[in-house]
């Protein structure tokens, strides 16, 4: 763990405890992105369940934008002990790769397709694996708008305009395989960093859900959205296995039905503010190309499935791909 960060980051949750000791529990849960992102007021409504079911007894501060560590240094922390909870993307996968299988482009139908996985037994023994190797336990799963491209000066209408351009990524492998089998320069950074990339010229364009797209105002550093769809994903709410072993059953059985109870008011959410997002986005001066063509991306997805599947398994991937028509759970 790199004492440049965590210093200050231990300091800072220290004075936090001692400034809230009159709480019988305080939770902290950190995520990434501004407090007008979608994520963040879901986590408040989580925070209010928790209080609401504890009785008050229970307490959930939420802390937004990095505030106290970026996506990895949240997740050492409480690999460490020293953080109750975090919202975060497919960062997860650098500490267990098999669930890289969540971004694999183009393999999910829709939301109720990743639920199918997400609740089945593979997923299930995936999740008491992850807590006993990694200290890392998946309480939830909240839903995203599927991933699209933004650029600064290219519109994008086909494979053929992505040649050669610089395109932002997350600093996790299965990202820079995918832009790179599209044919771009994959560019992994901070989602700190690509606002003032795209402001700056460092990068030609950055992939992301309209969420982000929208919170954080990528209108006034960039000029095109690009309709891709290329992945569609999940956050993963994960609390410290040393945090959860410290609960009480009550206390335990109370953080998991906020979360489920989070899980479907964050999914009404996205369902409510997807067309809005995207009409706010183009009244912004903001270029939509709606029907890109992707079946040349969707070839190119399949080599990258081949390349993760030693990660994730051909059982996983075979019941993603069998499930695909089924039911909601």
């Amino acid at each position: 763990m790199r004492v440049t960060w965590i210093v200050p980051s231990l300091a800072f949750l220290v004075c936090l405890s001692a400034a809230s000791s009159a709480v019988s529990l305080e939770i902290r849960v950190g995520h990434n992105a501004p407090a007008n992102d979608p994520r963040h007021q879901s986590l408040k409504d989580f925070a209010r369940r928790v209080a609401v079911l504890s009785n008050g007894e229970m307490s959930v501060k939420v802390f937004p934008a990095n505030t106290i560590g970026k996506d990895h240094e949240r997740l050492e922390l409480m690999q460490s002990g020293l953080l109750e909870m975090s919202l975060t993307g497919e960062i997860l996968a650098n500490f267990d790769s098999r669930w890289s299988i969540i971004s694999m482009p183009y393999l999910w139908r829709d939301q109720a397709h990743i639920r199918r996985f997400l609740n089945s037994d593979i997923a299930d023994r995936w999740k008491a694996e992850t807590a006993k190797t990694h200290g890392l336990v998946l309480f939830g799963f909240l839903e995203r708008s599927p991933r699209v491209l933004t650029t600064r000066e290219t519109s994008v209408s086909g494979i053929q305009d992505l040649a050669g351009l610089r395109i932002r990524v997350p600093q996790i492998p299965v990202y820079v395989d995918t832009w790179r089998a599209f044919g771009v320069v994959p560019t992994p950074m901070s989602s700190s960093d690509f606002y003032s990339a795209l402001e700056e010229g460092q990068i030609d364009g950055m992939e992301n859900p309209l969420e982000v797209m929208s919170a954080w105002r990528i209108h006034e550093v960039s000029r095109h959205i690009s309709l891709t769809d290329h992945m569609l994903t999940s956050l993963f709410l994960v609390a410290s296995k040393t945090f959860t072993e410290s609960l009480t059953p009550r206390q335990l059985r109370i953080l998991e039905q906020a979360a489920k109870e989070t899980e479907a008011l964050h999914a009404q959410r996205m369902q409510d503010l997807e067309d809005v997002m995207l009409r706010n986005l183009a009244a912004r001066g903001m270029q939509i190309i709606e029907a890109p063509d992707t079946e040349a991306l969707k070839q190119a997805a399949l080599l990258v499935h081949q390349k993760y599947m030693t990660a994730f398994g051909r059982e996983a991937y075979d019941f993603v791909q069998q499930s695909a028509s089924s039911e909601d759970p």
